[in-house]
């Protein structure tokens, strides 16, 4: 066959499948088999869906009448072939199965066509309106036909699941249009050949064809659409025929490969952004009659050398030619009256500019970054000018204004507005200090961007700094914020290095993002109170910002707002808003400190000075001595804490004198000296730690101290007053200096609470009253010698006295009472002697036994322990419990006697063994054998007897691994094990036996169990026993394939089963097996009425059933699915109530063998109920219709209100 020709078919039936569904080609599945899975819970459907799909099945001509038409025939046919094919597969399962299999229908044509594609060379083809399309596998793709396809997004069009295959394409003559996106992202596609016949290119026609080096484009085109060439990266240069008038937006986006356009004089509009990115284009004649540069028409054309601006255009719109670098000269006509915002950013080559002088608007930075820009002369026609028109205009040294203007003036360089109300921009070379006019109200946008000042001083009349106004004024290192300013707009100080200081007003309420970001000088700040609001990065990158102090209340926070800064911030304690959730880190490491309001302050040395805080807290700093302390006489009541800092070397007599609510005290290092009476009547005072370095305590420091419980002294404490802890009865710890060599007369006068003492060695003399009725001191303990203890030193005192006993100086004359009860011992300071033998409990090392006597360590004369031990005491007596150990069959008894303290065990008393007590002979668990057992122990017998005449002996490893045999319907129990396993039948005649396998979705539920298989067995007698012969032919006779309910009329149920349709026929001719066939049945009733042990089989009480098919009587088959033929039992006149019970239901089938016997075989039970089935349909009928009504009123009267969420009425 003709190559072509052959693609034209291909092309024409490929067309047809498209249209259908745009199917691919079909994997065909195997026969059905018997279901592994849950069965389909069917219901009694309209058979009219399955029936029409029928009718058009029947209407399809043969393949070979295919095969043998003609093009057009062959193309119509498939057609209908495929419609046939989407019909059937929108069926349900359901109606599926009252027809034959798809893939005994439909496979043959489909593999018939995919070899036709396959030896054309096709890739893929079709037809789209009235076009047709082909590719092959060259990447040719091929279109013929008249007007336009039908594509309307960018992945619509036919070809684009092969678009990366496309590399070059063909358009017939006679197309008129090519639509939007239809060559869409065709990235490999190098050529594309466009007859004259096409008058329109759309939108995106051939967007993202990237490797598209050149085209031609047909003299009929009146425009080029907006995206038509966008992102065309390989397209070098294109003619665009004379006849455009328009070419739209982004036409030719990304063009970069563009080095030369030639635009018509007939183009009167050219769109935004049209050529934006094409780097390589160095040139461009503009035609005459544009009169508008639309926004961004050259972004980023980086090769872009000079352009003259037609004498039309009246507008330059924003960033027009934005980052065009090399752009050197720019002519702008007579007529211009506007320049947008950005229109010329980063022109870093345009060294001057002419602006006409019909100009009246100049936007936002409209000459930002134009690097190479030295002067510039704004004329007087110019009324408005945005956010400054030249920042980072880094050569800028000379800004004019043009004589005559009222809108605009020069001063000193700076560029205002004609009233001074408004600074535009200041020069970014100007140095040095500057100082803005009185007039002033507004910094503009960006003003002092990027100048090389170093002093700005702002008028009082200043109430308004825009956005960036000194951002990267990297010589600026302090400023002063005038008080009628509110805001900091974003950027205002951004980038500002050697910002060092910068005052705040009051009046300010509001810091945008990222005012100060980048200040990496500024060490501190303070916010005034009523800022409320801080803007996200406003600290960034201040990186040696320490300190922020807030005077008023918790402004707003937003993300980040310290990033990256290691600080503190202060804020006022008072204040309630500075919660846990506001002091956050805000992307920093920020430490909270409170600060509180001083009440009170003062001098109290020649180098001191005081504070007292809103809390209580009073603060000492300074250097130098204490020498007064005037807060006593008006503050004493209000003092909750005092810290004094380093520097302070003494505390004044009295200093704290009587501060009765006084709670802590922090004390300095360096503290020498605290003088007499310093913190008497402290009484709200609970511990001290006083300083090492602190060298001596004057009288009555700390008398009538009465809540304290703990002093710590320093070891460098040497000399201590009078009377120093009189009345601190609730002291009950202290440590005395190792330096002090005596207790000072009354030093713990009626510490009441004091428990313990330790007098170190360098202590020579305890004064007079030292322990006076220290009541609750029980054990004073001495570490040296002493030379004097005064008569009266423990008055008061009953205790427990220690001395060493290696000093000599404690004699008989030392030993007394000194007005106390003072009962003295002597220790062990330095070495321990220990021979003595004390039996007492806390030198025991274990206790005596039945066996050996109790052990003891042996002590000091002092107490303490040693390591050496001693025996003491007697042995305890035996005490045993007695174990009876009973005889056995085969071992004798005895009693054992243990003793509970030392182990000791004996036995006696014994008992014979009994010998075997043997049962009565019964039958074992393998054939032919007999087995006794003893009624005491495990022991058992076996003997050989005769064969019984009805056990059968079950072998291969299907019957072995069976628990349960089926004869006659009725379940016999496999007894026995491994491989001695049987069956007890029931009688001595031949019968066939049934093995069944069940899927069981849940164990605990019957509704999701159904039978998947039957194995049949022939069993025979004889002289040596019964044997079992597998007959395959009739394995799997009975087939389950599922079960329904009426939804019409009267309620009902029914158990649908299916032979083979090879089976039938052999069952109705010469017979499968041996058998032929008689009847065919279900059998159904209560699952109740099923009795333990026995079975629904035919003949009992409880049984109802009915035959489908009986032999020369009726056939009534219900349907085929494939190769199985269905046939199904009603059961109807259920009620309402009886919806709710399970129905056990099981097929049946009679057979006759050649000599005329006949017999039963069943299949499974499966056990389901009418509401259970009405349920698992629930969502099968479409809500409103009477079959939707009929289920859901079942389920409600089952169910109750169980399901009612899926119910849709």
């Amino acid at each position: 066959m003709n190559g072509n020709l052959m693609k034209r078919i291909v092309s024409l039936l490929l067309c047809t499948v498209l249209l259908a569904g745009n199917l691919p080609a079909v994997a065909w599945a195997t026969e059905t088999e018997v279901p592994t899975g849950a069965p389909t819970e069917l219901v009694d459907l309209d058979r009219e869906a399955a029936d029409a799909v029928a009718a058009r099945i029947a209407e399809l001509p043969a393949l070979e009448e295919i095969k043998g038409m003609g093009l057009d025939a062959q193309a119509a046919d498939y057609a209908k072939v495929q419609s046939a094919y989407s019909a059937y597969d929108a069926l349900t399962d359901a109606q599926k199965t009252l027809l034959p299999p798809a893939e005994e229908v439909f496979k043959p044509y489909f593999d018939y066509f995919n070899a036709q594609t396959q030896e054309a060379g096709i890739i893929a083809s079709g037809r789209n309106n009235k076009i047709d399309w082909v590719l092959d596998d060259a990447g040719t793709l091929t279109l013929t036909g008249t007007g336009s396809m039908n594509i309307w997004g960018s992945t619509d069009s036919p070809w684009y699941d092969y678009r990366a295959s496309v590399k070059k394409a063909v358009i017939g003559s006679g197309i008129t249009e090519i639509r939007s996106y239809q060559f869409y992202d065709c990235y490999n596609m190098t050529s594309v050949s466009i007859p004259g016949t096409v008058t329109e290119i759309s939108w995106g026609a051939f967007e993202n064809c990237k490797s598209l080096t050149g085209i031609t484009l047909p003299s009929g085109i009146t425009e080029i659409h907006n995206w038509s060439f966008r992102n065309c990266q390989s397209l070098a240069e294109i003619t665009i025929p004379s006849g455009v008038t328009r070419i739209g937006q982004e036409a030719f986006y990304g063009c970069y490969s563009m080095s030369s356009v030639s635009i018509p004089s007939t183009v009167t509009e050219i769109g935004s952004q049209a050529f934006f990115d094409c780097e390589k284009l160095t040139s461009i004649q503009l035609p005459a009659g544009l009169t508008t540069i639309a926004s961004g028409t050259f972004y980023y054309c980086r090769g872009l050398t000079s352009i003259t601006i037609p004498s039309k255009v009246t507008a330059i719109e924003g960033e027009a030619f934005r980052f065009c670098e090399s752009l050197k000269s720019v002519t702008m006509p007579s007529g211009v009256t506007s320049i947008g915002r950005l229109a010329f950013e980063g022109c870093e080559a345009l060294t001057s500019v002419s602006l006409p002088s019909t100009l009246t608007t100049i936007g936002d930075n409209a000459f930002e970054s134009c690097t190479g820009l030295t002067s510039i002369t704004i004329p007087k026609s110019v009324t408005s000018m945005g956010k400054n028109p030249f920042r980072l205009c880094s050569k800028l040294s000379t800004i004019s204004v043009a004589s005559g203007s009222t809108s605009f003036r020069v001063s000193s360089g700076v560029l205002y507005t004609y009233d001074y109300s408004k600074l535009i921009t200041v020069p970014n070379t100007k140095t040095g200090s500057y100082t803005v006019n009185s007039n002033t109200t507004t910094i503009g946008a960006g003003a002092f961007t990027a100048n090389q000042l170093t002093s700005i001083s702002l008028p009082s009349s200043l109430t308004t700094i825009e956005n960036g106004a000194f951002s990267r004024s990297v010589n600026l290192t302090k400023i002063t914020i005038p008080s009628a300013v509110t805001k900091l707009e974003t950027y205002t100080f951004y980038n500002c290095q050697k910002l060092s200081s910068i005052t705040l007003p009051a009046s300010l309420t509001t810091l945008d993002e990222q005012v100060f970001t980048g200040c990496k000088t500024l060490t501190s700040i303070t916010i005034p109170k009523n800022v409320s609001q801080i803007g996200g990065y406003c600290f960034m990158g201040c990186t040696v910002l320490k300190d922020i102090t807030f005077t008023g209340s918790a402004p707003s926070f937003k993300t980040y707002t310290f990033y990256g800064v290691t600080g503190n911030c202060y804020y006022p304690a008072s204040n309630t808003s500075w919660t846990d959730e506001v002091k956050q880190n805000y992307g920093g490491k920020i430490t909270w400190v409170p600060v509180h309001t001083i009440v009170a302050e003062g001098t109290c040395g020649d180098n001191l000075t005081w504070t007292l805080d809103e809390t209580g807290k009073l603060t000492i700093s300074g250097t130098g001595p204490m020498t007064s302390s005037p807060w006593t006489s008006t503050h004493s009541e209000a003092i909750r804490s005092v810290v004094i800092e380093s520097g302070v070397t003494s505390i004044a007599e009295k200093a704290f004198s009587g501060c009765a609510n006084l709670q802590s005290v922090t004390l300095p290092v360096g503290l020498t000296k605290i003088d007499n009476y310093a913190f008497e009547g402290c009484s709200s005072l609970q511990s001290m730690v006083l300083p090492e370095g602190l060298v001596s305590l004057g009288d009555m420091v700390f008398r009538n101290c009465v809540a304290m419980t703990t002093v710590i002294l320093p070891d460098s404490v040497t000399t201590v007053g009078r009377f120093l802890f009189t009345n601190c009865s609730a002291l009950r710890e202290i440590k005395i200096p190792a330096g002090l060599t005596e207790i000072a007369d009354g030093m713990f006068d009626l510490c009441a609470a004091l428990e313990t003492i330790t007098i170190p060695e360098a202590v020579r003399s305890i004064g007079e009253y030292a322990f006076y009725y220290c009541e609750g001191l029980k054990q004073i303990i001495f570490e040296g010698d002493l030379d004097t203890i005064h008569r009266k030193a423990f008055a008061g005192v009953t205790a427990t006295a220690y001395y060493p006993r290696e000093y000599e100086g404690w004699t008989a004359d030392t030993l007394k009472n000194y007005s106390g009860t003072i009962t003295w011992k002597a220790y062990c300071r330095e070495q321990h002697l220990f021979d003595q033998e004390v039996a007492a409990d806390e030198y025991l090392v274990s206790e005596a036994t039945c066996k050996a006597k109790a052990i003891y360590y042996k002590s000091c004369v002092c107490g303490e322990t040693g390591t050496e031990t001693f025996e003491y005491g007697k042995l305890k007596q035996h005490e045993h419990t007695d174990l009876v150990t009973p005889p056995t069959c085969t071992k004798d008894g005895y009693t054992t006697h243990t003793c509970g303290n030392c182990g000791d065990t004996y036995t006696d008393s014994p008992v014979g063994k009994l010998g075997h007590d043997m049962g009565q002979w019964t039958s074992s668990d393998v054939a032919g054998e007999e087995r006794r057992d003893c009624s005491r122990c495990d022991h058992f017998e076996t003997r050989s007897v005769e064969y019984q005449g009805n056990v059968l002996t079950l072998e291969g490893e299907d019957l072995l691994g069976q628990n349960t045999v089926w004869i006659n319907g009725l379940p016999y129990p496999v007894e026995g094990e491994g491989e001695n396993r049987y069956v007890a039948l029931p009688g001595e005649e031949d019968c066939l036996m049934v093995t069944y396998t069940y899927h069981v979705g849940d164990a605990a539920d019957v509704h999701t169990q159904y039978p998947t298989g039957m194995k049949v067995y022939r069993v025979t007698g004889g002289d040596t026993g019964f044997k079992a012969e597998h007959i395959p032919e009739l394995d799997n006779l009975l087939q389950y394939s599922g079960s329904s309910i009426r939804i019409t009329g009267k309620k009902g149920i029914r158990m649908i089963t299916s032979l083979t349709k090879g089976n039938k026929a052999a069952l109705t001719g010469k017979g499968l097996g041996g058998y032929k066939l008689l009847e065919y049945g279900t059998a159904l009733c209560w699952a109740s009425e099923i009795a333990a042990g026995d079975a629904l089989v035919l003949g009992r009480p409880f049984t109802r059933s009915n035959y489908a098919y009986k032999k020369g009587v009726a056939d009534p088959v219900f349907a085929t699915s494939g190769n199985l033929i269905q046939y199904t039992n009603v059961l109807v006149g259920f009620t309402n109530d009886q919806c709710k019970d399970d129905i056990a239901m099981r097929p049946y089938i009679i057979l006759e063998d050649a000599q005329g016997n006949q017999v039963t075989l069943y299949g499974g039970t499966i056990y389901r109920s009418i509401g259970y089935i009405a349920y698992q349909n629930r969502s099968v009928f479409k809500p409103g219709t009477g079959s939707y009504k009929f289920v859901w009123d079942i389920i409600h009267h089952v169910y109750g209100d169980k399901y009612d969420a899926e119910y849709k009425g």
